[in-house]
């Protein structure tokens, strides 16, 4: 704006227009519609699942955009109120000396006080739009602050109707009159997936929804009501013709009964997977005694839709449960210890991490389920079908997987201490790295399977099990008993031992000769007795690092 010249006789009063100031207003309102719909658009963008705890910058935007949205417009706003304030200071000074000079003229012009009105307007309005918007972003800030907390108190009062109808009940007569209270089945579903639905609307409410269920389920499906397998309900004799081949001498009835049930449970598998019926089994009624028994085993609806919405949690949910801040490191795990889950049917269940300890899931159907890092210790899984599942350091324990399927499974680096896998099917199966101190492998199928670096401490056999083609590369025997096992030569060549291992006969060989040929101890083995398990593990180590120049010697201490 030019200085007025009041010496100037034909001086006319300028116009105030939108200078820099207003200029600068409209600049930054500009940048807040366009931060508006940047924001907006984030809000759409649907996050990638992350293993940090901490939220992106990203992920706060689209959850606060509002926030963001309140101090860039205040921040803004305030500064281009000063800037434009001190527009305006100028611009009133300047006025008011131009009403001075008009004042002091003997005919005022018209035309300059028409202008001077119009500038005055002008300014003041622009001034109440930029003071308003602070007021504007304020209201905005209340808005959305209500609109949350009625939110809040809406997914409460659903929460709370579902959690009841949860416990709803009926009454029954029975066959002989009296009457009884029984679980609403079908309102109990309807609610159970009325949750599911909470927990995919509002991120917020997902974990407290899971921590409803897994208590529901442990509540309402104990381990104290499992069914347990009972080996005595067929008759057995000593005499029987599948112990023709078996030294019995000593024997309790208990063990010929495990005997002959994982004697038929893996002949009959071998009979199915080689293409015949089960009709045509020559391993009539017995040959699928513990599998009968499993396939008779039902949940109850509500228990399996309830581990059916568990199950199937998206990526975006279990990220939730791995950054919530109230649990440990690792997040917030599913909790289903000491629950009776028998027959449970799932499809590529997500149980990463999660806790089933103590809990059967006999006759289980879990194919292709993610349980890497899940803690099973004492978990019963007699005849469970585990196809294809990742196990990856999962703890299993003590756990019972007697004439469990579990072909191709990946379950590297697991703990099978004292963990029963007689007659087990690990056709193909990957278990590298993992820990069997004692553990039961009677009649355990490891055809094809991946047993690198695999520690076998005091196995237990009672009957052969199948190593045909198994990689048993970098392996260690400690105080074993392999006189039964199907080894070859090769297969013991790559392994590590000592002389306090039992061995059995040489398979290849055997069957390509027609004569019985015994395996010999290979010459890295230790051949002297041991003193303690971790000198042995030393010397495995010293092995696996310089197989080709290790020599054994002999602990001195």
């Amino acid at each position: 704006m030019n200085p007025l010249n009041f010496d100037d006789p034909v001086a006319h009063i300028p116009v105030p227009s939108l200078t820099q100031g207003g200029i600068l207003v409209a600049w930054l309102m500009l940048i807040g519609v366009a931060l508006f719909l940047v924001l907006a658009a984030l809000k759409r963008i649907k996050p990638k699942p992350s293993s940090s705890r901490r939220e992106s910058v990203l992920s706060w935007l689209r959850n606060y955009y509002w926030v963001a949205m309140l101090i860039t417009g205040v921040g803004l706003g305030i500064g281009a109120t000063t800037f434009y304030l001190a527009e305006v200071g100028y611009s009133v000074a300047g006025i008011v000396n131009a009403l001075r000079a008009e004042a002091w003229r003997d005919t005022p012009n018209a035309e300059d006080l028409r202008n001077l009105a119009t500038a005055t307007a002008v300014l003041l309005a622009a001034l109440a739009a930029a003071t308003t918007m602070i007021f504007q972003l304020v209201k905005v800030w209340i808005a959305e602050r209500q609109t949350k907390t009625s939110e809040q108190s809406h997914i409460t009062d659903q929460i709370n109707k579902a959690v009841e109808g949860l416990g709803t009940e009926k009454n029954v007569k029975t066959d002989d009159g009296v009457e009884t209270t029984r679980p609403n089945i079908e309102v109990r579903v309807g609610a159970i997936y009325a949750l599911e639905r909470i927990a995919q609307d509002s991120p917020r409410d997902h974990v407290q929804i899971m921590e409803i269920l897994t208590a529901y389920v442990r509540e309402n499906a104990p381990a104290a009501s499992a069914l347990k397998f009972q080996q005595d309900d067929f008759p057995v004799a000593t005499n029987h013709p599948d112990l023709r081949w078996v030294d019995t001498d000593g024997w309790s009835p208990e063990r010929i009964r495990r005997y002959l049930t994982i004697y038929w449970e893996t002949k009959g598998r071998a009979h199915r997977k080689s293409g015949g019926k089960a009709e045509d089994n020559t391993f009539g009624q017995h040959a699928c005694h513990s599998r009968r028994w499993a396939a008779g085993l039902r949940p109850r609806a509500d228990i399996q839709s309830a581990m059916q919405v568990i199950a199937r949690r998206s990526a975006k949910q279990i990220q939730a449960e791995r950054s919530d801040p109230r649990y440990s490191r690792m997040g917030y795990q599913i909790d289903l210890r000491d629950c009776n889950l028998q027959g449970i049917k799932l499809t590529e269940p997500a149980f990463e991490g999660a806790n089933f300890a103590g809990s059967y899931l006999d006759g289980a159907h879990l194919q292709e389920a993610n349980l890497n890092h899940a803690n099973l210790e004492y978990s019963h899984f007699r005849s469970a079908d585990l196809r294809f599942s990742e196990l990856n350091f999962a703890n299993f324990e003590s756990a019972d997987l007697e004439v469990a399927d579990l072909e191709g499974v990946i379950m590297k680096a697991v703990d099978l201490k004292n963990a029963n896998l007689g007659g087990t099917d690990l056709t193909g199966a990957t278990l590298d790295g993992s820990d069997l101190d004692w553990t039961d492998i009677t009649s355990s199928d490891l055809s094809h399977t991946s047993l690198v670096m695999c520690v076998f401490k005091r196995i237990r056999m009672y009957q052969p099990a199948r190593f045909t083609d198994a990689n048993l590369a970098g392996g260690a025997f400690f105080s074993c008993d392999l006189s039964s096992a199907s080894l070859t030569e090769k297969q013991l060549q790559s392994t590590y031992g000592a002389f306090d291992t039992k061995l059995g006969r040489d398979s290849e060989k055997s069957s390509q000769t027609g004569i019985e040929t015994s395996l010999a101890f290979p010459k890295h083995w230790l051949s002297f007795p041991l003193r303690d398990y971790n000198y042995f593990f030393e010397q495995w180590r010293l092995w696996l690092d310089h197989p080709d120049t290790y020599i054994p010697h002999e602990n001195e201490s």
